[in-house]
């Protein structure tokens, strides 16, 4: 005997933080919102990625087996960048969010207009280094093995005539900065 259940959902609201025009709703209905399982096993191939309602500016996931879950957006409306999905105090697109018996409900996907800011110069044996490679990652090892990595987190970038280079939209947090010769 097979005990079938209908599966759980995720329902979140979408908010912008900022003083810049708001996405028209053509541009909030083309944004992707993806329910990431943890434990590394693949999405049905069935379950394409999520839309925001932009009618009422809300986001339900398809029916999911339980299990731990991340939120990940992808991407955002020009000038906008994604800031977070917070649940009850924690950010689900960096800390997994448990599904057990019955849905999630109250998600928060927040999008800014000011986003976080890295520059710096990669300095080489003769000055700034124009052909360096700058790389980024949580100071947290913890998260270094842990499949569910929030991408946001982790960045490189290619430096500019003078060894400058600028890093947007990264998650509040520890960093480590490590620019790489290109020999």
């Amino acid at each position: 005997t097979i005990s079938l259940r209908t599966g759980l959902r995720i329902s979140a609201r979408v908010e912008f933080e900022g003083s810049k025009e708001k996405p028209t709703a053509q541009m909030l209905g083309r944004l992707p919102v993806t329910i990431e399982p943890i434990e590394g096993r693949s999405p049905s191939p069935f379950m394409s990625p999520g839309r925001i309602d932009p009618a009422t500016n809300q986001f339900n996931s398809y029916g999911m087996p339980g299990g731990r879950y991340f939120v990940r957006i992808g991407g955002a409306p020009p000038g906008w960048t994604f800031k977070s999905a917070m649940h009850q105090g924690r950010d689900v697109s960096d800390v997994p969010l448990d599904l057990d018996t019955s849905d999630v409900t109250g998600v928060v996907i927040t999008f800014t207009d000011q986003p976080t800011e890295l520059s710096g110069t990669a300095q080489g044996a003769r000055g700034g280094d124009p052909d360096a490679t700058v790389l980024v990652f949580p100071s947290d090892n913890t998260g270094w093995v842990n499949t569910g990595l929030n991408p946001r987190r982790i960045r490189s970038v290619r430096t500019g005539p003078n060894g400058n280079y600028k890093i947007s939209g990264l998650p509040p947090g520890g960093y480590y900065i490590a620019a790489v010769p290109d020999e």
